[in-house]
């Protein structure tokens, strides 16, 4: 809910809710499909032999996903639906959410670390945290100094969390071999943008959540909350909390 003012909204004493699960599995989805196809470099190759170009040096650098290590920015829904789908890939899960205690990240497989040392243990990057004035460009030119050479970063969140000058800069040194993105710092993505000379990457329009599925969920959330503000029922997801008591609307 980046996109909406919640203060000026609840100081109007404007009520904000959100939809948190209508697309977890979705997202978690794309989030893997990007892993797998920057780790292969599938869209390179895709683009090469349509061109009328066989090469299989296109399918490098490559790297086995057994035995690597994924680090997971933010532990929530969706990045624990991601745990999930990786389960059975024999990497080694690091996570890392101040909001999320240790226990319930080794329920699913996860082993709970501070960013510096996730971001230094990581062969795999997949950002999952909401865009905050804490986590806009969280990996900054410092972040990116400490992962290791060669790894691959996925991000279907928000793109201001990643500082595109900086990621542009990891690519052209190699510190980076490949990513997978679904968000971007400015959407659409300028004609201009730096990120589109790489052949390394993935780029998909901000898609993550895309599905029949997920779209009915997306209605049917935002249809019963304004059922229950109708019927006087306070709605789930409320973003601003500290307004019931003080709103316009009797609500039980």
């Amino acid at each position: 809910y980046d996109s909406v003012d919640v203060e000026a909204a609840t100081q109007e004493g404007i009520l904000v809710c959100n939809a948190p699960t209508y697309c977890v599995d979705d997202v978690a989805d794309h989030a893997v499909a990007l892993l797998l196809g920057a780790v292969r470099h599938l869209s390179r190759q895709d683009r090469w032999i349509r061109a009328g170009k066989w090469d299989r040096t296109g399918a490098r650098p490559a790297r086995r996903l057994a035995g690597c290590t994924l680090g997971l920015v933010g532990f929530g829904r969706i990045a624990r639906a991601v745990a999930q789908r990786v389960s059975g890939f024999g990497l080694t899960l690091l996570a890392y959410d101040p909001f999320v205690d240790a226990e319930a990240m080794a329920d699913l497989g996860a082993q709970k670390a501070e960013l510096d040392d996730l971001l230094t243990r990581s062969d795999f990057i997949s950002i999952h945290c909401p865009l905050t004035d804490e986590t806009q460009y969280l990996l900054d030119s410092r972040a990116f100094g400490l992962m290791k050479d060669g790894v691959f970063v996925v991000n279907t969140s928000r793109g201001p969390i990643i500082e595109e000058v900086a990621l542009v800069e990891a690519l052209r040194l190699g510190k980076v071999w490949g990513a997978g993105l679904d968000v971007f710092e400015q959407e659409p993505l300028p004609p201009g943008s730096p990120l589109r000379e790489f052949d390394n990457l993935i780029l998909t329009p901000h898609v993550g959540a895309n599905s029949e599925e997920s779209r009915d969920d997306l209605y049917r959330a935002g249809y019963q909350i304004a059922v229950d503000v109708q019927q006087g029922r306070w709605p789930q997801s409320v973003v601003n909390p500290d307004l019931r008591g003080r709103t316009r609307f009797p609500f039980q």
